[in-house]
Parts: structure tokens; sequence; C-alpha cells
């Protein structure tokens, strides 16, 4: 997967994440690094063993996680995440 499938593929999610949630997406920098970065982290060639996400309230670390686990999802990798199960039940 290249780094430009997992960008948009990932904002995708995270977009419908936030319509889901009856609000309107709005685009930011900060939302758009916060994406790359994490497509990044998927894409590496030597990738860590996890992301850490931080920073205030409302600043979309959950929306961002939701849009993960979608994205997960659509990959039909759930089972090389068998110790997040109960998220993908």
């Amino acid at each position: 997967m290249t780094l430009e499938w997992a960008y948009y593929y990932l904002t995708a999610h995270y977009v419908t994440e936030v319509n889901h949630r009856g609000l309107e997406y709005i685009d930011s920098p900060n939302t758009r690094m916060a994406i790359y970065n994490l497509a990044k982290e998927l894409t590496a060639n030597n990738p860590r063993c996890g992301v850490m996400l931080c920073g205030t309230c409302g600043n979309g670390k959950t929306t961002l996680v939701h849009a993960l686990r979608e994205f997960i999802w659509e990959l039909r990798v759930k089972n090389h995440f068998k110790f997040m199960g109960e998220y993908f039940v």
C-alpha cells in the first residue's frame, strides 16, 4: 500500500466519521498532518509497535482512531489485530 493510498482512504474514513456524528468536516492543516503522519507510519518499511495520539479535548484523536478502525476493517486484516478484538466486533 502506498502512502498516498493510505492517506486518501484514512481521510475518507475521517470525513465519514465526522459526518456520522452529525457534524461538518472542516479541513485544517492540523487534521491533514495527523492523518498524513498516521498514513506514513502505516506504510513505513519498518513500522513501530504502536501509535500514540495526544492532545487536548476536541482535536480529533477519537475521530482518527475510529477512521483507523474502519480503514483496517475495510482492508479485512482484523485477524492480525486479535489483541484488539473488542474493537472489531
